[in-house]
């Protein structure tokens, strides 16, 4: 049996398929668990110095900016060793592992060509279709697959005229969308889908944000089952993604429809809405409370809004609370999520191919942007009436050099790191809190320890009045 799959191309180990080809050639299908191994060699060349300084028996988390480019530069050195031509192409199926109805084709050609791409709909309008400029290294983006069954998709390459000159068609299969997401899409009679090609619905509750074509149907969806904030789409194909496992918001993601994270943005107020001040310029972001002191604001639960500088993630400018909304309404259309509450926004959703088929550059400075960071204290606490920690009250995460505290009750209102030359505190009424929260309130926590000096640090909590020694370990080295 084993020699019988091997004699069709089935390698089970590796997980590869290879499908014969009508015109000539073999198209190897990868799934995207190999770029996830692949890339694992890769992550210390875009890791930032600053993470191998940290040493700490809490659970830590890689930063999507820097497993991205990892997988990014895993598939563009394939690519590069010239193994995979127009007539051995290799195709991977998720290649990121974030967006499911999605894939990339790789291949080289001898001279430069022009290549269109057709992902074949039910109909000819549902049919996505792209053409990408002339080169001889390809990375073709293959979006809008359906969930659940084979789609067709033809990749030709053009000659000086723009006619097809060789052609290679295969199928993909793809899994079921997620129970929740296929029962919750209802489509209303007299609904406005078709004023758009493709209609993105984000936002309103926990839930994925998808992409509806004209005929209803489901041909993308983020793998990130996010909350109330959801993406917000940017010119050039890309969106930002409002991370709500991170404390109130504080920590977003550029990125694009593979699910490639170009940058990750920290924002101390936290942030709940969000656009771009012109095409591709810098960021208009709606925080959840003002960085300024209640008494300038008039209560510390203000909202407030910020403009970010794009490559820096510096803030330019803060005014109080104004509305970002504008004429948002007009681009609502008619989709109702069964047993999902939450407001809804649309968008009409224009695939930026091009910039998808563009490798990621190398950018070390994935992390930018404004949080709190630990204050050295000339007034030790009273350690010794410090209680062990009982519970779970509180959840600890870290990403590189980024510590979490999330939510608990009674809330944090202040944490420090007792070295062996002093203590760092950060209290709650110097960070951000979330909308409506009270002063004396703090719903989780996102510190930044890259100004700790190198030392080994237990780390204390106060719930409420109450001071906790947790456990836990921070050691910076030098």
């Amino acid at each position: 049996m084993i020699n019988l799959l091997r004699k069709f191309g089935m390698d089970m180990g590796a997980g590869k398929k290879e499908v014969l080809h009508d015109n000539g050639g073999v198209i190897t299908i990868r799934p995207s668990e190999w770029v996830e191994k692949g890339s694992l060699e890769f992550e210390s060349v875009f890791k930032r110095e600053q993470t191998d300084s940290i040493r700490t028996n809490i659970e830590g988390k890689k930063m999507y900016s820097m497993t991205s480019q990892a997988k990014d530069w895993f598939l563009e050195l394939q690519l590069r060793s010239d193994k995979y031509k127009f007539n051995k192409m290799l195709v991977v199926e998720d290649p990121f592992g974030e967006a499911p109805l999605t894939a990339l084709a790789l291949f080289t050609t001898i001279m430069d060509y022009r290549v269109r791409a057709t992902v074949v709909g039910d109909t000819k309008e549902s049919s996505f279709v792209f053409e990408y400029p002339a080169e001889k290294r390809h990375r073709i983006p293959i979006l809008g697959l359906y969930p659940g069954r084979k789609t067709e998709v033809v990749i030709e390459l053009l000659d000086e005229n723009g006619e097809s000159c060789d052609c290679r068609q295969f199928s993909l299969n793809t899994k079921p969308l997620p129970d929740e997401l296929n029962k919750g899409i209802r489509i209303s009679k007299g609904n406005e889908l078709r004023r758009f090609s493709n209609t993105l619905i984000a936002g309103g509750s926990s839930f994925w944000p998808f992409v509806l074509d004209q005929e209803g149907n489901v041909r993308y969806y983020l793998a990130r089952k996010l909350k109330g904030c959801g993406i917000f789409p940017l010119s050039k194909g890309r969106f930002l993604c409002i991370d709500d496992h991170v404390p109130n918001a504080v920590q977003m993601y550029d990125m694009d429809f593979f699910g490639r994270v170009g940058r990750t943005y920290l924002v101390k107020e936290g942030v709940h809405y969000a656009i771009e001040k012109a095409h591709g310029g810098n960021l208009l972001l709606a925080g959840n409370r003002s960085s300024k002191s209640s008494s300038d604001t008039g209560t510390g639960a203000d909202g407030c809004i910020m403009e970010i500088d794009r490559e820096t993630g510096e803030k330019i400018q803060e005014t109080k609370s104004i509305s970002l909304f504008g004429e948002e309404k007009q681009d609502c259309v008619s989709v109702e999520l069964a047993g999902v509450s939450g407001v809804y926004r649309a968008y009409e959703c224009c695939f930026d191919q091009t910039s998808l088929s563009k490798a990621l550059v190398k950018n070390s400075n994935y992390i930018v942007g404004e949080l709190c960071r630990p204050v050295y204290s000339e007034d030790e606490p009273d350690l010794y009436r410090a209680v062990p920690a009982e519970g779970p009250e509180v959840q600890y995460g870290i990403q590189e050099d980024i510590l979490y505290l999330y939510e608990s009750d009674p809330v944090v209102t202040g944490v420090c790191f007792r070295g062996k030359t002093g203590c760092w505190e950060v209290r709650s009424e110097d960070t951000y809190r979330p909308a409506k929260a009270s002063d004396a309130a703090g719903a989780g926590m996102a510190i930044w320890l890259d100004v700790l000096p190198a030392d080994t640090y237990d780390l204390y909590v106060w719930l409420g009045d109450e001071l906790q020694d947790t456990g836990k370990k921070i050691t910076k080295q030098k």
